[in-house]
């Protein structure tokens, strides 16, 4: 498979403990760990497929003991991969409207019809994502979690925003 079957729910931030377990870094849109089976992580440009034995979790980190991942050593060598699950496995977006990778090369308008420019990336924000706009010469970020996202159409790769009087000015 190739790296656009697949899509990033993490990264590998460190071992945790002594038998091979590790930490996991989730994306606000990763599934819920418990949910998992097996996961990919990246490794030379390939992707490889690690069962995993146990999961527990709290707020944004997994802690994953993966099989055949049995000390601290051999954790602390996929430490600092991403980690990753297939498209195909990947639910719906629901009420979250969207993924972050879906978006990207997306065109931006208000509701009155101005085009304000293309979408970057999403960028993770602490507990929320920017929507990163690019916007002439600068960068224009609209917080996903708000009332500004009013529709997000994939088939026409557009999203339409209602900004707020002077939210422009201020990302300048």
């Amino acid at each position: 498979m190739s790296n656009s079957e697949y899509f990033l729910i993490g990264k590998v931030t460190r071992p945790h403990g002594l038998k091979g377990a590790v930490t996991i870094s989730l994306r606000p849109e990763a599934p819920d760990p418990a949910s998992l089976d097996v996961v990919y992580l990246e490794q030379k440009g390939s992707f490889v497929p690690y069962f995993v034995d146990s999961v527990s979790s709290k707020g944004s980190r997994a802690y994953v003991k993966l099989q055949d991942v049995d000390t601290h050593e051999h954790a602390s060598l996929v430490s600092g991969l991403n980690v990753f699950l297939p498209l195909a496995d990947r639910p719906a977006a629901g009420e979250r409207g969207f993924y972050s990778d879906e978006v990207q090369g997306f065109s931006v308008s208000t509701v009155d019809g101005t085009l304000l420019g293309t979408v970057r990336e999403v960028a993770d924000a602490g507990p929320g994502r920017l929507v990163v706009v690019e916007h002439g010469e600068r960068e224009v970020l609209i917080p996903v979690n708000g009332p500004f996202i009013q529709v997000v159409d994939s088939e026409e790769k557009t999203i339409i925003v209602d900004l707020p009087d002077g939210f422009l000015d201020l990302n300048n």
